[in-house]
């Protein structure tokens, strides 16, 4: 049977920059004034810390949300490649 292999590297980018772009996209529409992402900014605000909807905050938070994506994707790949060896 063929198996197949991820790439710890190129899924903790992968899923980095997609967690990084969603904190700070959640920071933008509640700095621009939106409703919509308030609760998820008050939940996420007490999780990273200096993640606010400002300027700074939004760079801060896609900082938190790429070192935490990178982290796990890197570690999940590490795991199915882990446990697919037989």
């Amino acid at each position: 049977m063929f198996k197949k292999e991820l790439n710890p590297l190129a899924l903790g980018l992968a899923i980095g920059v997609f967690w990084g772009a969603t904190l700070a996209f959640f920071a933008i529409i509640t700095f621009t004034g939106g409703n919509y992402g308030s609760f998820m900014m008050r939940s996420l605000e007490s999780i990273y810390i200096g993640y606010h909807p400002h300027p700074f905050g939004i760079l801060i938070g896609f900082i938190w949300g790429f070192l935490d994506g990178f982290i796990s994707g890197y570690i999940i790949a590490w795991l199915y490649n882990h446990f697919n060896q037989k």
